[in-house]
């Protein structure tokens, strides 16, 4: 009998099992054989000691399922909470939005927004780890007071914070508008004033037709969106997740990638505008992916640049172009090819030795190789770049600087920078034609650079009538398809050999060596 009594208590707490001790011992204990059976005030007396432990046993079971369940409800509660800030985290979230899915409010339409803070390295570094909880739990409290009432604010993540609010679509735009604004605030810790640098990524739900934790990871990957857009706010589009996932699978196949010779090497001639001389080629990566099949280099080069990947990918890229350089040298074609540097490439300790060792390795000479330093090497420590391209230049090894004219690259530079080459944007080049101010441009820097001794080239020349322009401003080197397309090795040296022949298929080239 006991052990009904038992099971009552733990479905039904302490009013389960008293009752059912009780019924168990009003209905059941009469019929119970007692020994000896001696007189009626024994089998009393026995009967409702019988009663009394029914009832213990029913009282104890049911104080112990009770605390258990509270216990149990307690430690579930904590699960769905974060500890530093007390707010809700993002298991409370999905449980919210299951909820929502199962409610009678599903066809209503709700927004589920995520902001990520994405100075969170800078503020921990300033102020500590503690900064991110202090600033969380203020930029949470910013947005339950701009938020509906109904609204429900969750940390997320160590740097995100969600919310989740049955709002109209089209009063989605100016809600999120207020959120912004509010967030530009600045937060206040240890009594100090610091900049929360937020981006807003939403999805709008119509109606849950899809699983909670989908809807989670759209916002996730819109606020993504955003920081690499530019944008404060950015909408969840088809795709947006598509191209994450795309990206990373990339990332993942990149080593692989070099180690079974997908990735590979073209060349694009440069020539004298004087001579008419080839004066050397620039070293383009392409990936011949085996599923994907080619794959442009925006596809991969941009992204890795922006992970420790580039480290990597350009030791390979330099150590093929040096072997390359040298297969040619002791061919007699002595050419030198220019290899492009990412800004972290010069941002990491001993990247000269890194070159250094490469060129020790092939058996290349200084003056078979040339670094091209894109602009964006000008928006970090300056400084700092300077100093390991002075020791490449020190090496004998020619620094260009690449893309000038774009972005924040500047004739101020050339004092601090040690190049020898500018390469001015194709996108000045190919305007010629069409705009004066762009000819006006390049005369200006072609200028200034000859007279700090550097040599100018010109990218992306794809005409005759470029060409004789770039020509009569004293540009010296000229590189694009009009000269030659990016080509492999063997086809390189093919035209090699014709353009030395002087069996030219372009009449540009047959006007440079007539100059």
């Amino acid at each position: 009998m006991f052990i009904p009594i038992l099971l009552a208590a733990l479905v039904y707490g302490v009013p389960g099992g008293l009752l059912f001790a009780l019924a168990s011992g009003v209905a059941i204990c009469p019929f119970l054989p007692f020994h000896p059976p001696s007189t009626v005030e024994i089998e009393l007396s026995s009967w409702l000691c019988q009663v009394a432990a029914f009832l213990l046993t029913g009282c104890l079971s049911g104080l112990a399922s009770d605390a258990m369940r509270e216990n149990l409800s307690r430690f579930l509660q904590q699960t769905r909470l974060d500890p530093a800030t007390g707010l809700p985290n993002a298991r409370a979230l999905l449980t919210a939005l299951e909820k929502l899915a199962r409610s009678r409010r599903r066809d209503a339409s709700h927004l589920l927004g995520v902001v990520t803070v994405y100075n969170s390295d800078e503020m921990s570094s300033a102020f500590g780890y503690g900064v991110m909880d202090d600033s969380m739990q203020k930029l949470a409290a910013c947005a339950a007071g701009c938020l509906p009432r109904g609204a429900t604010v969750f940390r997320i993540g160590s740097e995100q914070i969600g919310f989740l609010s049955q709002t109209a679509e089209d009063a989605m735009l100016p809600l999120l508008a207020r959120l912004n604004a509010a967030f530009r605030q600045p937060l206040m810790h240890l009594a100090q004033p610091i900049h929360a640098d937020t981006r807003i990524g939403y999805v709008a739900i119509p109606g849950f037709l899809e699983e909670p934790e989908s809807y989670l990871r759209k916002a996730q990957a819109a606020s993504l969106q955003a920081s690499q857009s530019g944008h404060d706010i950015s909408l969840y589009r088809s795709g947006i997740r598509t191209r994450a996932r795309d990206n990373l699978t990339i990332l993942g196949e990149l080593i692989g990638g070099m180690e079974r010779e997908e990735i590979y090497l073209h060349y694009q001639p440069k020539v004298s505008l004087i001579t008419g001389a080839v004066t050397g080629v620039e070293a383009l990566i392409r990936w011949q992916h085996p599923q994907r099949g080619p794959l442009p280099p925006a596809a991969f080069i941009t992204r890795a640049e922006q992970s420790t990947l580039i480290h990597a990918l350009t030791e390979f890229v330099l150590e093929r172009a040096l072997w390359q350089a040298v297969a040619w040298r002791d061919a007699g074609m002595p050419v030198p090819i220019a290899v492009n540097v990412s800004p972290r490439n010069l941002m990491q300790p001993g990247f000269c030795s890194t070159v250094q060792r490469a060129m020790a390795r092939c058996g290349a000479s200084s003056d078979l190789l040339e670094l091209e330093v894109t602009e964006g090497a000008m928006v970090g420590d300056v400084d700092l770049v300077a100093a390991e391209l002075r020791q490449l230049s020190d090496l004998g090894v020619r620094i260009a600087i690449d893309d000038f004219g774009t972005g924040y690259s500047s004739l101020n530079y050339l004092d601090r920078l040690p190049a020898s080459v500018l390469k001015i944007d194709q996108s000045f080049i190919r305007r010629m034609l069409t705009e004066t101010s762009s000819i006006d441009i390049v005369d200006a820097v072609v200028s200034v650079a000859h007279k700090k001794g550097v040599h100018i080239v010109a990218e992306g020349v794809e005409s005759q009538a470029v060409f004789d322009i770039l020509r009569q401003l004293g540009c010296d080197v000229a590189q694009g398809y009009a000269i030659g397309k990016p080509m492999p090795a063997a086809e390189f040296e093919n035209w090699y050999r014709a353009w030395q022949r002087g069996d030219h298929a372009l009449s540009v080239k047959s006007n440079v060596l007539e100059n």
